[in-house]
């Protein structure tokens, strides 16, 4: 609650792709000539017909109301330009497009003050926004909301979680404690970064559900081997000392791991991924700080009472590595077949993905009590197409001079050739099939001192009529001078078409990190190609089924009422690509580093493989169940878009911490034998030390942890 509370002067928005030709055009339109696609849609509804007098009336009054609003810029009605794609199909209800004016702060404080004002005057008519500005402002009305609920759903199943894996009350509120100062102070850092560079507001819940997972995570490790040491008889000094060597060098080289493949982020130009980028590598920072600096310092405070367990939770930590130990070694026996099942089990979680349909964030992604939802399932019942979803050309230098004007015609007519074009307007006139068919009434309107514009109508039904191939097409028209296209499509178009260009380059941060990190920390050539191979794995499992749920619409009985639009929204794959995999290297590394540890002393690749899952994958369990039950949290939303987040991350870490690292891993590993150390510069052998067959106490009298 205290994100939420530091968590002020956030943005909403942020999904288009910023300078992309369609967010030009649209800014290009709304400053010249105070047209595109409007940022407010005000549905005002009669019981009588909108052509009444009395309603007539009313309907002036609100455009005369609303164009004397501080900040909106230009205002088209129904009652003031009579255009009939204004008027609802049954004639109850008439629009007005509103666009305003100022930065995106300037722009959501104009949206909050025009309802209330208009309601004031509007009579006879009931009033019902929707648009792209009261859509984003739902949403952060939604977002803070599910925020603090989360917060309060998650805080005590983790707390109960950890009470159970440490068997101590002291020892489970350590690393709650950690979690909160992490995410509070990192909050506090994205409420600075607000201030000189957009943030998104869903940054604040990743920031919650990341940095609060992972302090709890990386604290567990720390204390899980702080009492590994001390349960051997080492003093508290000596066994601090090596959980800081050991598990502490695991937890930095993690967490640097992690920030980087959050830096994948960057590299998209939709402030959206850039700032939850920015959250992603804040929280990971303060969370790795704070457990490295703090958890220490806790330690020595809090003495044998981290270590003492309570009466009623008293379990043999030795049956229960045991287990793993023979589950890891089961796992060996018949490596083909594992491989071969958990494989073909992945891949067919993935199977869906192929049949992935990308849309981007509208109204239609709010609760159904959302107004700006409501609303705009009224806007698309009642009025054209072309009104929710218009197409505009702009020529920034085409101006409808002489010269010009011979151009526009030009253009006008190919375009109006187009399959699924019902006709182009412009300065020059209204075209149809090729043909010059009218003048416009106000050619003034799409033509100024700047440049013009044209007006795209669609024909619905018509083949060809695929936005984002008549995007294509559109674009694809030769003038010889600047043309932007804009719209909702447009930009759907452009959004796609950057988040192609920029993959390559986040992908090569993300393999890059991973290849940086663990060649010098495992001194293994095999092992970063097989946590990239395992992490895509456990990846494209969750993708498949975030779209076999959202995008087709099941599991409705488990995850509540969502919205199914047929598409998920482009910029979410992205998002999951960039933490989780770098949440799945998180737990390829921390069962590495155990099992490279065993290995270094005996040699045997089979054994230390073993040894290593039984050391570490309770833990790795409890830490996937620790932000699985986070990210759950997330997943009860009223956002769809929080919704599949939460879902398919919780979905990828459960995936890559029990099917991944505990069947699949130990079975790579026993196939690839002494390959799997391969290390090709000389200085560092992997060889057992002498000595040191009982290495760090994990000898086998009676048994792997007698």
């Amino acid at each position: 609650m205290l994100g939420a509370i530091v968590g002020t002067g956030f943005s909403p928005g942020g999904y288009d792709p910023a300078g992309a030709d369609s967010v030009r055009a649209d800014a290009y339109l709304n400053r010249h000539f105070h047209s595109g696609t409007p940022d407010v849609a005000i549905l005002a509804t009669s019981t009588a017909q909108v052509n009444t007098p009395t309603t007539r009336q009313a309907g002036l009054r609100l455009a005369r109301t609303a164009a004397d609003l501080p900040g909106v810029s230009a205002v088209q009605s129904y009652w003031t330009t009579g255009d009939p794609a204004l008027r609802s199909h049954d004639g109850r209800t008439g629009l007005l497009l509103l666009h305003l004016s100022g930065n995106s702060k300037r722009i959501h404080d104009t949206a909050a003050t025009v309802l209330p004002t208009l309601d004031a005057v509007a009579g006879p008519l009931r009033l019902a926004a929707t648009g792209p500005v009261p859509t984003e402002r739902d949403a952060e009305q939604i977002t803070k909301a599910d925020l603090v609920r989360s917060e309060l759903l998650a805080a005590p199943v983790v707390m109960v979680l950890l009470l159970v894996v440490y068997r101590s009350a002291v020892a489970a509120l350590l690393p709650v404690a950690i979690g909160a100062a992490s995410v509070a102070v990192a909050t506090a850092a994205l409420r600075l970064l607000a201030l000189v560079t957009p943030v998104s507001v869903f940054a604040q819940n990743i920031t919650t559900a990341l940095g609060f997972g992972l302090a709890v995570d990386y604290s567990l490790f720390l204390l899980a081997r702080y009492r590994e040491e001390t349960a051997t008889g080492a003093d508290p000094r000596r066994a601090l000392t090596t959980t800081l060597i050991t598990a502490g060098h695991t937890v930095l080289v993690s967490a640097t791991t992690v920030m980087l493949s959050a830096c994948g982020l960057l590299v998209f130009p939709m402030y959206f991924l850039r700032s939850l980028g920015f959250a992603s590598i804040a929280v990971v920072a303060c969370a790795t700080a704070f457990t490295l600096l703090a958890v220490p310092a806790l330690l020595v405070v809090a003495g044998d009472r981290v270590t003492r367990t309570g009466r009623y939770l008293r379990r043999s930590p030795t049956k229960q590595e045991d287990r793993w130990y023979r589950m890891a070694h089961s796992a060996m026996k018949r490596p083909f077949v594992v491989v071969a099942t958990t494989t073909v089990l992945l891949l067919t979680l993935a199977l869906p993905f192929a049949q992935a349909h990308f849309g981007r964030f509208d109204d239609r992604l709010l609760p159904p009590t959302a107004q700006a939802r409501q609303a705009g399932t009224q806007l698309r019942a009642q009025f054209p197409p072309q009104t929710v979803n218009p197409i505009n050309i702009a020529l920034p230098h085409t101006t409808a001079g002489s010269a010009g004007a011979r151009v526009l015609d030009d253009y006008a007519r190919r375009l109006s050739r187009i399959p699924g074009v019902a006709g182009i307007e412009t300065a020059t006139g209204s075209y149809r099939a090729g043909r010059h068919r009218a003048d416009v009434l106000q050619p003034r309107m799409y033509a100024g001192p700047s440049g013009s514009w044209l007006r795209v109508i669609t024909a619905p039904g018509a083949k060809g009529t695929d936005p984002q191939r008549l995007m294509a097409k559109l674009r694809a028209v030769p003038i010889g001078r600047q043309a932007w296209v804009g719209g909702p499509d447009a930009t759907l178009s452009d959004t796609k078409a950057s988040i192609t260009d920029r993959l390559p380059w986040a992908l090569a941060i993300l393999i890059g990190s991973v290849f940086a990190m663990m060649l010098p920390f495992v001194r293994s050539v095999l092992a970063p190609f097989k946590a990239v191979m395992l992490a895509g794995l456990s990846l494209t499992a969750s993708f498949g089924s975030m779209v076999w749920i959202f995008q087709f619409g099941h599991l409705h009985w488990l995850l509540g009422d969502f919205p199914v639009t047929g598409s998920i929204d482009s910029n979410l794959p992205v998002l999951l690509l960039c933490v989780v995999f770098g949440l799945a290297t998180d737990y390829e590394l921390f069962i590495l580093a155990r099992i490279k540890e065993r290995y270094e002393a005996t040699g045997d690749n089979n054994e230390a493989v073993a040894w290593g899952v039984a050391r570490s994958g309770r833990l790795v369990t409890a830490s996937a169940l620790t932000i699985a039950c986070v990210f759950a949290a997330m997943a009860t939303s009223h956002m769809s878009q929080l919704k599949m987040v939460g879902f398919g991350t919780m979905l990828a870490v459960l995936l890559d911490a029990t099917v991944v690292r505990i069947a699949l891993l130990p079975a790579l590993m026993r196939l690839a034998s002494q390959w799997n150390w391969w290390w090709p510069w000389p200085g560092v052998r992997h060889a057992p030390r002498a000595g040191d067959t009982d290495h760090h106490r994990g000898g086998y009298r009676d048994g792997p942890f007698a």
